[in-house]
């Protein structure tokens, strides 16, 4: 067993996809995304997650554009992003 299997164990990647599904994130940095660009500030809300050819995706909505999915990958999301923590409800 290598080291990489090892830390695959202790941290699987499946595992960091599938707690951000219901979560919502603010983006920190803007990036593009397809022909739209996700604005610092803007609140994605996660729905699903993949599985790609080099890392997970996932799929989102973001609040200022209301009729559109968007899929990203899970890196991505990761660097550019921070989770909203325990969110007020009225």
């Amino acid at each position: 067993m290598c080291i990489r299997d090892r830390v695959e164990i202790i941290y699987p990647r499946d595992k960091i996809a599938q707690d951000y599904v219901g979560k919502k994130v603010v983006v920190t940095e803007k990036w593009r995304c397809g022909k739209f660009v996700m604005k610092v500030g803007d609140i994605l809300e996660i729905k699903d997650y993949g599985c790609g050819g080099i890392d997970y995706y996932l799929v989102f909505t973001n609040q200022r554009l209301k009729f559109f999915e968007f899929t990203s990958s899970l890196s991505v999301i990761r660097n550019n992003t921070k989770l909203i923590e325990n969110e007020k409800k009225s």
